[in-house]
């Protein structure tokens, strides 16, 4: 389809295509000019460069973080002394204190980076010290 889109608006130089999105990378790669519209209203219209230089306020990065392996998982646990393989709701603190992941006990609620925990820790009354340590570190290194 962008194909046919693309050649309808280059080859043929007397057409134009109306084009909605909300991907800055899509409009960029189909359109000479572009606009943005709020409630209804154009409230830009130009090239992506002066759109960007006019509105843009910073950078995307994406940062892939490498999962934690299982032979580091173990090292880890080892190293905080924890033996246990799960925990229930009444010792997640104190684990997560154990293995310095204190500060990010405040995530795992409802709506919080680390809600899907919540859900199993509340359906299940534990959680998978792996699990947990694979989340606290993607979360800390990065971000999902």
């Amino acid at each position: 389809m962008w194909t046919i889109i693309s050649n309808i608006s280059t080859l043929r130089k007397q057409s134009t295509v109306v084009l909605t999105t909300h991907s800055m990378e899509e409009a960029e790669a189909l359109c000479t000019k572009m606009g943005i519209m709020v409630d209804g209203q154009f409230k830009c219209f130009g090239s992506s460069q002066h759109i960007k230089d006019k509105y843009g306020l910073g950078f995307e990065i994406e940062v892939k973080v490498r999962p934690l392996s299982d032979t580091e998982i173990e090292q880890l646990k080892a190293k905080a002394g924890v033996t246990s393989e799960a925990v229930s709701k009444a010792g997640l603190a104190a684990l997560m204190r154990k293995l310095g992941y204190e500060d990010m006990k405040h995530e795992i609620i409802e709506g919080g980076l680390g809600s899907d925990l919540h859900r199993v820790l509340t359906k299940t009354g534990k959680l998978y010290v792996d699990e947990l340590m694979r989340w606290a570190h993607i979360e800390r290194n990065g971000g999902q």
